[in-house]
C-alpha cells in the first residue's frame, strides 16, 4: 500500500505526523478497504500537478488566534 493510501486510512504521514482532523480518517476512512484506499491514491496521482504555496503544518495543539 502506498504512503498516500496509508495516510488516507490511518491519518498519519510516513514520518508519523498526524493529519488534520478535517480529513475524516477517524470516522469513515479507517474502515475503507486497502484496495479502495489504493484506488483513491492511484486516482489522485493520475491528476495533473498544480503549483501552489502550501503552508507548513501546524505544530501539535497549536491554535490560531
Amino acid at each position: 500500500m502506498s504512503d498516500i493510501a496509508k495516510a488516507i486510512k490511518t491519518g498519519r504521514t510516513p514520518d508519523g505526523r498526524i493529519l488534520s482532523s478535517a480529513m475524516p480518517w477517524r470516522t469513515q476512512f479507517s474502515a475503507m478497504t486497502d484496495d479502495d484506499a489504493s484506488a483513491i491514491a492511484l486516482y489522485l496521482q493520475s491528476l495533473p500537478a498544480i503549483r501552489n504555496a502550501v503552508p507548513p503544518p501546524l505544530p501539535p495543539l497549536a491554535l490560531k488566534n
